[in-house]
């Protein structure tokens, strides 16, 4: 996350169920979000979103 930030890129983060629904991983999935939460112009947000924005940017929309 942190060089994504640094370079004003996109972070995907894809999570399986079976993975990251274990205790200890909900725990540093956790600490992940709070740090990303932290970060000035962070935004969260669906992929559909994430499509809208794109071509708006691009002049599509």
């Amino acid at each position: 996350f942190d060089k994504a930030w640094e370079e004003g890129t996109m972070f995907l983060l894809t999570m399986h169920p079976h993975v990251i629904g274990h205790r200890s991983r909900i725990i540093a999935l956790e600490g992940l979000i709070e740090h990303m939460k932290s970060r000035d112009g962070v935004w969260f947000g669906t992929h559909e979103a994430a499509a809208r924005w794109v071509r708006k940017q691009a002049g599509m929309d």
